[in-house]
């Protein structure tokens, strides 16, 4: 059973452009569509299968279902920079 709720910062773009924003606390955003000659927005967002909607309109609401989705990560490496200091974590490595 799907659970319909509004998702916070889902990734919304034009496919085929860097023209894209985030979606709000109440799963709503704005993107203009200036020049833009593929009118196919993507939707993507960590956990979830990444989905292509094509728009006909610029006015008006649509809905997307979000699917799960299970993905394994590899090795993860956090690094970051304090104080002219490098610092690096990593977990301990998992035979393969």
């Amino acid at each position: 059973m799907a659970i319909k709720s509004p998702f916070r910062g889902v990734n919304v773009y034009w496919l085929g452009t860097q023209t894209g924003t985030f979606t709000d606390d109440h799963g709503k955003f704005r993107i203009s569509g200036e020049g833009v000659a593929d009118l196919r927005l993507v939707i993507s967002s960590m956990g979830y299968r990444t989905d292509t909607v094509r728009v006909a309109s610029f006015k008006g609401k649509f809905e997307v279902i979000m699917v799960a989705e299970n993905q394994t990560l590899g090795e993860v490496e956090v690094a970051g920079r304090k104080d002219n200091t490098f610092i690096r974590s990593c977990g301990p490595r998992l035979p393969r």
